[in-house]
């Protein structure tokens, strides 16, 4: 007999994934469980454990996440009543959006905006999502976006420093966005305050 305990918040941050609201999320109890995929997973927690846990925290967290959206998947059952979407708190998306907007040009993992958060990477994500009404990675694109069109405005710089300074890994891949949601070329937008 093997037995699992999970934390909470492992269990919620998979079913706010799946679109639960914590509120509404109720499991069945069945003490006879018998489902294959949870016994593999309980089994590899076990292997893992007995190893002395050779992969790491990182890996024990992914396997009790699995867990969790497995249970989540196949047991869960929504609570009747109204049901609010989640999102991140005034401040929260204020702190993640001043860095995103500080740091355009840097690194902008989703795990580090996570950390700044003070949110786990998955429950963030889903949140971002809900407050921004676009996933993370469309919102810092439209941010790059913005910035490259105000500073190739200025003419100042050329296009290629300007494709840095707004944070795109080469001219090419600023092109792309700018033409795709601004429906012109940089070269167009090249000077136009001059």
């Amino acid at each position: 007999m093997l037995i699992v305990e999970l934390a909470p918040a492992l269990v919620q941050e998979a079913a706010l994934d799946m679109g639960f609201d914590r509120r509404s999320l109720i499991l069945e109890h069945d003490r006879q469980l018998r489902d294959g995929q949870v016994e593999h997973i309980g089994w590899a927690l076990k292997a893992e454990l007995e190893a002395g846990q050779p992969n790491g925290r990182p890996y024990l967290e992914g396997l009790g996440l699995a867990l969790s959206a497995r249970l989540v998947s196949r047991y869960a059952i929504r609570r009747p009543g109204p049901t609010t979407r989640l999102t991140l708190s005034a401040s929260r998306m204020r702190r993640v959006t001043d860095y995103i907007e500080a740091n355009l040009d840097g690194d902008l993992s989703l795990r580090l905006l996570a950390q700044i958060a003070g949110l786990g990477l998955s429950h963030f994500k889903t949140l971002f999502r809900h407050t921004a009404g676009v996933p993370l990675h469309q919102y810092v694109i439209r941010r790059r976006v913005e910035r490259a069109s105000l500073l190739l405005a200025q003419g100042d710089l050329p296009i290629s420093q300007v494709a840095l300074a707004a944070g795109f890994t080469h001219p090419s891949h600023m092109a792309r966005h700018v033409r795709r949601l601004l429906g012109v070329a940089p070269s167009d937008l090249h000077g136009r305050n001059n």
